[in-house]
């Protein structure tokens, strides 16, 4: 065989390889990365059915505390390293609460009661991947005109025994989205919550609501253990931002009082409903009762005077 033949021969061999290995890269779909969580029980793995939640976005990351060990009158070596701590992992999704005839949204509902102080912590899983003992730290609720309500969502989760070694490989996603009628499930919406409450302290219209739950925990981590046995909870504070026209009376040293009570109800309801109340007629509900901290305004020469009310709540 000639040189010309043979170099061709491998050229070809080259470029089969490499399309070869082109061909056996997999690319997983957002449609195999769900996002299930318990909420109704304490390590108990999530129901790929009723604990499931319609994210929008997810982030999972892990991180190991390594510390480079170093001794004097020696040169490092670029490998040798101690552990520093336990296995760090985050949970992060936003999602939209969802209402139907049956039980399928139970952990939805069941999502905002984990503010809570919890032994062992709740299981969740993202694709293929479970992680135990998650605990919430905090939550954000936003309410805007005539948009469906969005939840996002950052968890803490102490227990990796599942996942370490393991690779993702995503997970076929069930039909969660509709009941066990066929009937789509129906999403919180702005147009459907009820609003009410008192303080002198408070814009005279309601525009936008911000709510931000914030839980401060504490793991308590055994010696010999590389995974916490408990984790603590020290406090949870609810902030409450409301836009609106002016901002009612200017507070004093001391605060202001600012009751504010919410609805929350699907959108199927506001729109079949002819009579239907959002005050009285809800899924789920969230009072608040706490001190106006902070008061905003602020001027437009083409429209009203907005004002911006933060209101914090000592929960735990």
């Amino acid at each position: 065989m000639s040189l010309i033949a043979s170099s061709t021969l491998f050229f070809m061999s080259v470029i089969y390889t490499r399309n070869t290995a082109r061909q056996m890269i997999s690319f997983i779909s957002a449609k195999n990365c769900p996002i299930y969580l318990n909420t109704t029980g304490e390590n108990l793995a999530p129901h790929t059915g009723s604990d499931f939640f319609a994210a929008t976005s997810a982030a999972l990351s892990f991180e190991s505390p390594l510390e480079a060990n170093k001794v004097f009158g020696q040169s490092s070596v670029s490998n040798d390293y101690k552990i520093g701590g336990p296995v760090a992992s985050r949970l992060a999704f936003s999602f939209y609460p969802l209402y139907g005839g049956d039980e399928i949204v139970r952990g939805t509902l069941g999502f905002f009661g984990l503010t809570g102080d919890f032994n062992s912590g709740h299981n969740a899983k993202f694709g293929n991947l479970e992680l135990k003992k998650c605990y919430l730290d905090n939550y954000s609720l936003k309410i805007t005109p005539f948009t469906p309500i969005v939840v996002s969502a950052n968890f803490s989760c102490f227990d990796t025994s599942l996942v370490s070694g393991q690779t993702f490989t995503g997970e076929n996603l069930p039909n969660s989205l509709t009941s066990g009628s066929g009937a789509y499930l129906s999403s919180w919406h702005a147009v459907s919550v009820g609003v009410s409450g008192s303080g002198l302290n408070l814009p005279e219209s309601r525009a936008e609501i911000d709510i931000q739950v914030n839980c401060g925990r504490s793991p308590v981590y055994g010696l010999g253990n590389v995974e916490a046995s408990t984790t603590l909870l020290d406090s949870v504070e609810r902030v409450v931002s409301i836009r609106g026209e002016n901002i009612g009376q200017i507070v004093n040293f001391s605060g202001g009082e600012a009751i504010v009570n919410l609805r929350f109800s699907p959108m199927g309801a506001f729109i079949t409903g002819s009579n239907y109340d959002r005050v009285n007629s809800y899924v789920y509900a969230m009072n608040v009762t706490g001190k106006v901290i902070s008061q905003n305004l602020s001027a437009d020469p083409d429209g009203f005077l907005n004002g911006e009310v933060r209101i914090v709540e000592n929960v735990y």
